[in-house]
């Protein structure tokens, strides 16, 4: 069998087929794709979880403006799914919030993330960011050099580390998290049924539940065990190439 999280394209969508042909399981995690009958996805309802963004920033935001879209990567579902869901969700109970029109495909890196931000904190109006995907040490950076007084309500997806430290700062106001330890446990529970039931078959249990955190519920303690840096990641993160972008 094989866990996944890929892209929603044509050729991942050929490809499951042929494994599935062959009577392998399949299983999505993080990201569904769609039209390929026989995958078992365990992971949040990322439209959901993008209305309950747009909800909570239409109620956090501290004046009116203007929300600009980050996306990881529009060939991604879940992407696209977190995104449509926060911009109907502001569209119909938050009139005084402009959503833009086009979202900023990121790539989940932190210079292109950095740049959206900035540009967008140059202009005039801006009063919401909200990320659907990574690269938020970018984020990080224009709004302490363009946000200082945290005026912008920025709202991104899972409980990371960094994510931490932002919202203890006060710089982000909520994270999304989609539990990916729970997707990882259901999906391979429901591999190993499979592998070892004499149908073939396998109990699918609903989706993952997503958990929201502010500043005074985030748990204490690091996410995983701090590990050596290599030198090529110490070289990179001393560069100072986002702030150099951003000047």
């Amino acid at each position: 069998g094989l866990m996944i999280a890929a892209p929603d394209t044509e050729q991942v969508r050929s490809a499951l087929r042929v494994v599935l042909d062959r009577g392998e399981a399949v299983v999505t995690v993080v990201s569904n794709v769609a039209d390929v009958p026989g995958i078992a996805y365990f992971g949040i309802d990322n439209y959901r979880a993008g209305r309950t963004a747009g909800l909570v920033m239409g109620r956090f935001a501290r004046h009116p403006g203007r929300v600009i879209f980050l996306s990881g990567g529009n060939d991604w579902s879940v992407h696209l799914e977190r995104t449509a869901g926060c911009r109907d969700a502001l569209t119909g109970a938050s009139p005084h919030l402009v959503c833009d029109d086009s979202q900023f495909e990121t790539l989940d890196d932190e210079i292109r993330c950095a740049l959206a931000v900035a540009e967008a904190l140059r202009s005039t109006g801006l009063t919401g960011v909200y990320n659907s995907g990574a690269g938020s040490a970018g984020i990080m950076r224009a709004l302490e050099q363009f946000d200082p007084q945290h005026r912008v309500t920025w709202i991104t997806h899972e409980l990371s580390d960094d994510h931490r430290q932002s919202l203890s700062a006060g710089a982000l106001a909520m994270v999304i998290d989609q539990d990916p330890d729970m997707q990882a446990f259901k999906a391979l529970r429901y591999l190993v049924e499979r592998a070892v039931s004499n149908t073939g078959q396998a109990s699918v249990t609903p989706g993952c539940e997503f958990h929201l955190y502010f500043s005074e519920n985030i748990k204490e303690g690091l996410y995983l065990p701090m590990l050596p840096r290599s030198p090529e990641l110490r070289l990179a993160s001393d560069r100072g190439t986002t702030s150099a972008w951003m000047r």
